[in-house]
């Protein structure tokens, strides 16, 4: 009856009032239609439908995550499985590590969210544990449910991949002269740009307590480098600018260098003077806001290639296309030759 009741409520709220005859006979139809619609919602949700439904899912919904760490590098779709598992679940293609908060959230929540259910639609789904006939068409019904949601970002993730449009190197291709950058990296050394000309230089911008986009500008980053020989990666080197220069100093920029398995002198975690960095940032182009409230900080997901003779070559930010980009990039820069 209360469900009942509210959807009578919902129905009168989303229907206008009228004034002639015409218009009050439009509106009760309106609000006959509005009432079949969410009497027959409540009714799904009151009752076993729902509840099963979603159960089986999330049952689908763990099995495919669980498939998709199990694909080998060599199988057909292992290009999808390492872009899901990068995004998904922290991983990091250079050491083939994973992130334990990633998964501990993305393999326990579904787990959750199924006792929460039990507990809420446990009257309506009790009787129908005895029930095969009923158990098999909602679990048939859930797999077809979730192969199509697999099924179509597989296909997303092919069309991106057979319609990557070509690096339009000359176009993209700059030569500004950076600003002079004299920062600290995470191991208290003195870094300048010009102590790195004859190698590019890739320069992004993170801080420490990022949950966000921060672990996908990395992620990015190893994954770039992870396609290049061990000779070409002698000569790339990797500028990760805090965004946060009050909180990140010396240990907690060493600390996130020891999460994400790199070190110095290929990665540097750059900050200083608090005045210093953001001048740097600010002459860079790093826009970012915090939030007063949260600390959060917006900011612009950016990475910076700088040639060998240390004049700003490319711009790329996330997604695939700029990730194709960026490998393709660095690769250029790096069959150059400096000048002198």
């Amino acid at each position: 009856r209360e469900l009942e009741g509210l959807g009578r409520r919902l129905a009168r709220a989303l229907t206008p009032s009228s004034d002639t005859p015409l218009q009050e006979a439009t509106m009760i139809s309106r609000q006959e239609t509005h009432l079949k619609f969410f009497d027959g919602l409540f009714q799904v949700m009151a009752s076993y439908r729902f509840p099963l439904f979603m159960l089986y899912c999330l049952l689908f919904y763990s099995s495919l995550m669980l498939g998709v760490l199990l694909i080998p590098a060599n199988a057909p779709a292992a290009q999808f499985a390492q872009a899901f598992k990068m995004w998904c679940f922290g991983y990091d293609p250079a050491t083939h590590r994973y992130e334990l908060a990633y998964l501990v959230m993305m393999l326990v929540n579904p787990l959750v969210l199924a006792f929460l259910i039990i507990v809420v639609w446990y009257g309506p789904l009790r009787p129908t544990w005895q029930k095969g006939a009923l158990q098999v068409r909602y679990g048939l019904t859930a797999l077809i449910f979730c192969l199509a949601v697999a099924g179509a970002l597989f296909g997303l993730e092919i069309r991106n991949q057979t319609g990557e449009l070509p690096f339009p190197v000359e176009s993209l291709r700059t030569t500004y002269t950076p600003p002079k950058i004299h920062l600290i990296n995470q191991e208290n050394q003195a870094i300048q740009l010009q102590d790195f000309k004859g190698k590019v230089v890739l320069i992004t911008a993170v801080y420490a307590t990022c949950g966000s986009t921060c672990p996908m500008i990395l992620a990015q980053t190893k994954q770039a480098i992870a396609q290049l020989d061990p000779t070409q990666t002698a000569d790339l080197v990797v500028w990760a600018i805090t965004l946060d220069p009050e909180r990140d100093d010396l240990a907690m920029r060493k600390a996130m260098a020891q999460a994400q398995g790199v070190e110095a002198p290929q990665f540097h975690f750059l900050g200083g003077d608090p005045e210093g960095v953001n001048h740097v940032l600010d002459q860079l182009n790093f826009g970012r806001k915090r939030d007063p409230k949260t600390g959060i900080i917006t900011h612009a997901n950016l990475f910076l290639l700088i040639d060998r003779n240390g004049k700003l070559a490319f711009q790329f930010s996330l997604g695939p296309q700029q990730e194709a980009w960026l490998e393709k990039a660095i690769q250029s820069l790096l069959k150059e030759t400096p000048n002198g």
